[in-house]
């Protein structure tokens, strides 16, 4: 389960169940809360809200949300008309 997470990472920065369904992960997002929770416990990823729209419960690396504050009011490096035109197809 931790290299499922660790792919997740990845490939999307921020995990979430939207992100989650859209990788195609068995069980869903229910399925790996448990350990995202034990990982934010032991302070290996935190909790928050860091992509609107995305829902409360989303979870990233420090080094990740670090780099989304920086880049708050900054120019926007692109922009994303649809999630699905970026998102690989799921390799699970």
């Amino acid at each position: 389960m931790i290299d499922l997470i660790g792919i997740l990472l990845d490939r999307y920065g921020i995990i979430a169940p939207n992100t989650v369904s859209d990788a195609g992960v068995a069980g869903g997002f229910s399925a790996i809360y448990p350990v995202l929770k034990r990982m934010e416990e032991k302070g290996t990823l935190l909790r928050g809200v860091f992509v609107k729209g995305f829902g409360a419960a989303q979870f990233a690396e420090r080094e990740t949300v670090d780099l989304l504050r920086h880049h708050i009011d900054s120019e926007p490096v692109m922009t994303v008309t649809s999630r699905r035109s970026f998102l690989p197809k799921p390799i699970f």
